[in-house]
């Protein structure tokens, strides 16, 4: 639900894709009967003046990534997007079923990935033999280093 009583998405009568099935604190469930009143089209509204030309319209991201896109060719043939920045441990999860779903649209999708994290010393070995068997488990054990930090 948005700040403002209302729903920042609606999905209703239209195909939803597993992925984006996810009961969370923002999420809510509504009646037919309230989806069919929030999904009809209201009256036209007056024609609104034009904002300025050097007005701020840029929306912000939940999270704090940013893309870098390369600038369409004229051709029309690929480009590369890249997304890049720190995602906070309370969206992990979201972030493995929203946004990886839709990269996979594309080719040549590389994901990599960079964790670091402070613990006792004492716990350091048998961490990394849990994290060693965790990778193995997920079968991506030859493909991401576990390295101890003194």
């Amino acid at each position: 639900a948005a700040t403002d009583g209302g729903f920042e998405r609606l999905w209703y009568a239209e195909a939803v894709q597993p992925e984006e099935v996810a009961f969370e604190q923002n999420v809510s469930l509504v009646a037919k009967a309230k989806a069919e009143q929030l999904t009809a089209k209201p009256a036209p509204a007056p024609t609104a003046p034009p904002e300025p030309a050097n007005a701020d319209t840029t929306a912000s991201s939940p999270l704090p990534l940013s893309g870098e896109t390369a600038a369409p060719n004229a051709s029309g043939g690929v480009t590369t997007i890249r997304l890049n920045g720190t995602i906070p441990p309370e969206v992990w999860n979201r972030f493995g079923t929203k946004v990886l779903p839709k990269l996979r649209s594309g080719s040549d999708l590389q994901v990599d990935v960079h964790l670091s994290f402070g613990l006792d010393a004492k716990l350091a070995g048998a961490t990394i033999e849990d994290l060693r068997q965790a990778l193995a488990d997920l079968e991506i054990a030859t493909s991401v280093a576990i390295e101890q930090v003194p």
